[in-house]
């Protein structure tokens, strides 16, 4: 997704933060989208879920990427509290580092890729956010709930996505834990 982020700001000719309908239509001559010309005024519009007649960088990565659904986000927002509980502070880049089990990725269990390729990405990852930013050196909920949404978009199955969450980080028996004090809470 930074990767993404990057060409947004390629294609923003005005570096507005956000895409007329003739950057749009340019970029989609650049990047050869394959769209014909007549057509490109729909999927503007399609993206620009405002109306304003411009598209911000979180509308156009929304329609690319979709919503996670709420199972998702609930997870997500877990692990960035049991990590933030883990350092007994605000989660931050640094920290990342240390709790983060890239050796549990699907792509580093299948072979695709490395430990090392898999652990830089996701530290880029938040240290590219900040860069542009200017922020402070703190993993917002927002970015955390920003990054883990463009890896959800990847994975189709939320059982799957659940264990990848669960086992990146630890919190299998927490998790646990947690859903079963709701239940009595809730009893």
């Amino acid at each position: 997704m930074v990767g993404l982020q990057r060409i947004f700001q390629i294609m923003d000719d005005d570096q507005s933060g956000s895409l007329t309908q003739v950057e749009f239509f340019k970029a989609c001559k650049d990047f050869k989208v394959g769209i014909s010309e007549e057509n490109v005024p729909t999927l503007f519009s399609s993206f620009d879920k405002n109306g304003d007649g411009t598209i911000d960088y979180e509308e156009f990565l929304i329609e690319v990427r979709g919503e996670m659904n709420q199972r998702r986000s609930d997870l997500v927002k877990q692990a960035h509290q049991f990590l933030a509980d883990r350092t007994g502070a605000e989660l931050q880049v640094e920290n990342c580092k240390d709790l983060y089990d890239a050796k549990r990725h699907p792509d580093v269990i299948q072979g695709k890729r490395t430990l090392d390729n898999v652990m830089v990405e996701f530290i880029e990852t938040f240290e590219a956010h900040h860069n542009l930013g200017g922020g402070d050196r703190n993993v917002s909920l927002n970015e955390w709930l920003d990054y883990w949404t463009s890896v959800s978009a990847t994975i189709e199955s939320d059982d799957q996505f659940e264990l990848i969450i669960k086992n990146t980080f630890g919190m299998r028996d927490h998790i646990a834990n947690e859903q079963r004090q709701t239940e009595e809470d809730a009893a």
